[in-house]
Parts: structure tokens; sequence; C-alpha cells
């Protein structure tokens, strides 16, 4: 009987102390200054990589805004080419008063510079449109297949030249701001190629990530519209 009695109570005692929670586990203080020669060192060692890639960067966003200038400089060359040709023989007819004359080489001339810019965007699908919506999916997380290749840029190139001269109702502004949007990585792509094989591909060996692939793909895309609008200051 006295056994049965005890053993309750400790059974008793058992379930009191298993309903108590123990103390928290007590860490110390994080209060040490490490300032020693390594960790100065690394700091050092640190901020000098850090201006090196944002000298690095800016150099390459100064190449980016001159390429894009000289882009547009040249499509822009191209429309007015066009142009001056269509109006001299259409002004031709008309001071000639042969105005059905006028009206079919102006529409025919329409045909014959639209076509082939229809055709050259079956080359890249992706040159087709203005392009702005595609960038924006692309800095929204998505990668469109293409969206920033070479040959997209050529073929967006000719048939926005092509495109705008024929007289449709378009512009050179919105489809310039994908223009300048693949012309921001492939300065980039290019440098590194053309560092493959140097002691330099190393420091360009950090701007290989998406998010930095998309900051200059920001920068190709601002330098676009700043060039689009002849803007004075990008």
């Amino acid at each position: 009987h006295i056994m049965a009695v005890v053993v309750r109570a400790l059974r008793s005692f058992a379930a009191l102390f298993g309903q108590l929670k123990p103390f928290p586990p007590t860490e110390s203080a994080d209060l040490a200054v490490i300032n020693n020669k390594i960790s100065q060192g690394a700091a050092v060692r640190y901020r000098a990589s850090q201006r090196r890639r944002a000298t690095i960067r800016w150099a390459c966003f100064f190449l980016i805004g001159i390429a894009s200038a000289g882009l547009y400089w040249m499509i822009h060359q191209g429309i007015e080419s066009l142009e001056d040709l269509k109006f001299e023989h259409f002004h031709a007819y008309v001071k000639a008063g042969q105005h059905g004359s006028a009206f079919g080489y102006y529409f025919g001339f329409m045909l014959v510079v639209v076509f082939p810019a229809l055709f050259l965007v079956l080359l890249a699908p992706m040159a087709g449109g203005g392009g702005v919506p595609e960038v924006i999916c692309f800095l929204n997380g998505s990668r469109p297949r293409g969206l920033f290749d070479l040959k997209t840029g050529l073929v967006k190139s000719v048939a926005l030249i092509l495109a705008v001269s024929s007289g449709l109702a378009l512009g050179p502004e919105g489809p310039f701001i994908h223009l300048g949007a693949v012309v921001g990585p492939q300065i980039l792509w290019m440098i590194q190629k053309g560092l493959t094989y140097t002691p330099l591909r190393g420091y360009f060996k950090q701007f290989e990530s998406d998010g930095e692939v998309r900051n200059f793909v920001v920068i190709g895309a601002a330098a676009g519209i700043a060039v689009a609008f002849r803007a004075p200051i990008g």
C-alpha cells in the first residue's frame, strides 16, 4: 500500500514537472569588434572591387549611350534618304499636273518598301511590333527568347527604316526603345566575348547574372528613349 502511494506521488510530480516549460537557451552577446589586419584587408579589397565594378559599369553605360545615338543617326539618315527619293518624284508629278500618276507613284512606293519590311520580320519574329510590351515583360521577370539577339536588332533597324519611310502612321520612337534595349546587353556581351582569352575577362564575369543584364537592358531602353526624342540630356 505504501509503495502504491509513493508511485502515485512520483507520477503526480512527474506530470507536474512535465507541464512546466524549460528555460529558453541562453547565448552570449556578440560584443567583440573585429578589427584585425585580416578584416581590414578584406574591407579594403571589397571597397576596391566595388569601385572597380562601378567604374566598369558606368563605362559600359557610356558606350551604350554612344552606340544608341549612332544607331539612331543611321536609321534617321536611312529614313530621310528614302523620303527624299519618294517626294522628289512625287513633287515632280504634282508640279506637272499629273495627280493620278503622283498618287500611283506614292502608293506604289509605299507597297515597295512595306512588303520587304514584312518579310524581314519573318526572319526574326521578335522584331515585329513596337517591342515595348516585350521589354516590360522581361523587366518583370520573363525571358522571351530572341528578344535581345543581334539578328533581332538588325532586322528591326532595317524594317523600321522601310516602314517609317513608307508614310504609314507610325514612328520610330516606340521601336527604338526596343532597339536601345537590344544595344544594352549586346554591348556587354560583345565586350565579354572580345575579352574571352585576356586577363580582363575576370572583371566582366560579375556582370553575367540576370540582374546585371536587366540593368543593362534598362539603361539601353532609357538611352533609346532619349535619342528617339532627341533629348539633350538622357
